[in-house]
């Protein structure tokens, strides 16, 4: 789950593999379902994205199956990712507004804040008449992320809002939110999400204070 978070997809499934087949070995159930969706993942960001989401499908369907509820949102918003990036927007929206309804303290609430910005970006594939309603959801992604002192979670809200706000050209506010947030992080500079959030704080770094 880490080299997932970090965007390192190889060693992800290198780890999720081998997970697999010790608890397969051990007959540690919850961890054999959660090694097989985190294998599912793995495979989303190499670019297998048919197996990927079959292999997560069938894993949430075993996890509610033995009813097992904790980390489901963040499973859940896996699956949503692979369909978005397979062109299925519909179902991603669905999932994520399915998975954000059902939070509870069962569930836990520690993946809240990216089901929001997943929301967001999800909305804003589907026409430029939603990016009200995507703004909403990414504020609102990095006030839960704040609460919780999720800083890696704020990061990617603020990262993206900064985007949107860029591309309506609202570069001296995106360019507020963003770059406080390179002062919190002294090391994993080569993840991908601070790759990300230092490429939109030097485009809106150089444009603006020039509108």
């Amino acid at each position: 789950v880490v080299h997932l978070m970090r965007g390192e997809s190889v060693a992800a499934l290198s780890n999720a593999e081998t997970s697999l087949d010790v608890s397969r070995e051990q007959r540690f159930s919850l961890y054999a379902l959660l090694s097989r969706i985190s294998r599912g993942y793995a495979l989303g960001g190499l670019g297998r994205l048919d197996e990927a989401r079959t292999e997560i499908k069938l894993g949430l369907e075993d996890m509610r199956g033995h009813g097992v509820a904790y980390m489901l949102p963040m499973m859940e918003a896996w699956l949503a990712d692979i369909c978005a990036r397979s062109g299925d927007n519909d179902a991603a929206l669905s999932i994520v507004e399915k998975s954000l309804a059902g939070l509870n303290d069962v569930t836990g609430r520690s993946w809240e804040s990216e089901l929001y910005r997943q929301r967001a970006q999800i909305v804003l594939t589907l026409g430029t008449h939603r990016q009200r309603d995507a703004e909403r959801n990414l504020k609102k992604a990095i006030d839960v992320a704040r609460l919780q002192d999720a800083k890696s979670l704020e990061l990617r809200s603020a990262t993206a809002l900064a985007t949107l706000w860029n591309s309506q050209k609202r570069y001296d506010e995106a360019q507020r939110l963003i770059e406080p947030i390179h002062g919190w992080f002294i090391e994993g500079n080569d993840t991908e999400d601070l790759r990300r959030s230092r490429e939109v704080h030097m485009v809106v770094s150089g444009k603006s204070g020039s509108q």
